[in-house]
């Protein structure tokens, strides 16, 4: 819980423009030996080429997700959520809450997140094979490597990541 007040920290400071103290707030945290990192915008800027159109990797209801590369060379891939509203802001706490706290392999890793001003950015890993999406539905489709043996199977595996 120590992340959704961080992350509440935030938000509602640059709601109210009030000098609270979130100084005690870590650049860095962990849970259960997995890390994840508070990313300067900058820092995200840089990686996604400023949001270049060529690093648009998809859109979705609660916003556009781009391919990036950190200043380390790792792949990420960066969810800009699409606007603020209070219901948006508890998604975007809810998401990196819960991708904090879970791991599984057929679930995405959390990397980190920003939270500033209007901004608001969630970091995840990167998946080199395009999206579940494309396999089950997109150009990838066709290829019938996820057969519903096999959709079934990921998809147990995943609610017991998540139980």
């Amino acid at each position: 819980m120590k992340l959704m007040s961080n992350l509440f920290c935030l938000s509602s400071s640059e709601k109210k423009k009030e000098k609270r103290n979130c100084s005690s707030m870590a650049s860095r945290g962990s849970h259960d030996g997995y890390s994840w990192e508070v990313f300067k915008l900058k820092e995200i800027l840089q990686a996604t080429n400023n949001f270049s159109e060529n690093y648009k990797l998809g859109e979705g209801g609660f916003g556009t997700v781009y391919w990036g590369r950190t200043a380390s060379g790792e792949e990420i891939a960066v969810k800009r959520l699409k606007a603020m509203s209070p219901k948006a802001e508890m998604e975007f706490a809810v998401e990196v809450e819960v991708l904090a706290r879970v791991r599984h392999k057929n679930l995405l890793g959390l990397r980190g997140y920003y939270a500033g001003g209007s901004e608001r950015l969630i970091v995840y890993e990167y998946m080199p094979n395009h999206s579940l999406v494309s396999h089950l539905h997109g150009h990838f489709a066709g290829e019938a490597r996820l057969d519903w043996p096999r959709r079934m199977a990921v998809a147990v595996s995943s609610a017991k990541g998540l139980a």
